[in-house]
């Protein structure tokens, strides 16, 4: 399964894929419907024949591993995939730690129930994070370099770093610090954690000849 990144300006949004899940039938009512329309809207073009794909609700509060289960967890993974349960129609949302934060058990329950269940719903999930770039400016790997080798901005004298990074410095400090974001032993363990529940899933669909043939199509699009 390929994971793809999209950044915002200071939140970085990690679209990902979960699969198909041959148990969820027509019996389930509201839950099926709005889990249809989120996945249909969230895979459509941004203008197709039927005009501009509606809106998901999503947030900011995305809750914390520590207030899991507590009455302060605010818009945490359980709570957001109870509101889908319900019939509301939300994009899911996951904090995303930065490289090198600790990932104990305590913070992989924070993801575990509700990324298992979102796979069996064949719902695409997003993280929300911090700004990804600002380890071009924050770790010295990246500026102690020649000039014509550093991504932030110079200085009209070459050598005086300027806040900021440069879009249109060296690429290959950005593939770096991307693949950083992506190789952490967190997201290996979530893919994994996703991969177990797609297979499950595509296992159960081919022995009982269920035909969630648009759910199956757009979680193997996500993952192609």
């Amino acid at each position: 399964m390929r994971i793809c990144l999209q950044w915002s300006c200071w939140a970085s949004v990690l679209a990902g894929t979960l699969a198909a899940e041959a148990g969820v039938g027509a019996a389930d009512g509201p839950r099926r419907t709005a889990t249809d329309e989120i996945r249909r809207e969230a895979l459509r073009q941004p203008q197709d024949a039927e005009g501009w794909p509606l809106p998901l609700a999503a947030s900011w509060n995305r809750g914390l591993a520590r207030t899991r289960g507590t009455a302060q967890a605010g818009f945490d993974p359980d709570y957001q995939l109870r509101l889908v349960e319900q019939g509301h129609r939300l994009l899911p949302w996951f904090y995303l730690g930065a490289p090198g934060e600790r990932v104990g058990e305590e913070e992989l329950a924070y993801y575990e129930t509700a990324l298992k269940r979102a796979a069996q719903l064949q719902l695409p999930i997003t993280f929300v994070s911090t700004q990804w770039e600002n380890l071009l400016t924050s770790d010295r790997k990246y500026r102690d370099v020649p000039p014509d080798q550093d991504p932030n901005i110079l200085d009209v004298d070459g050598k005086t770093i300027r806040p900021g990074v440069d879009a249109f410095g060296p690429v290959g400090p950005w593939r770096d610090v991307g693949r950083r974001w992506t190789a952490t032993d967190l997201l290996r363990r979530l893919q994994e954690c996703a991969q177990l529940e797609f297979e499950h899933g595509l296992h159960g669909l081919e022995s009982a000849g269920r035909g969630h043939e648009l759910g199956f199509r757009a979680g193997r699009r996500l993952a192609a």
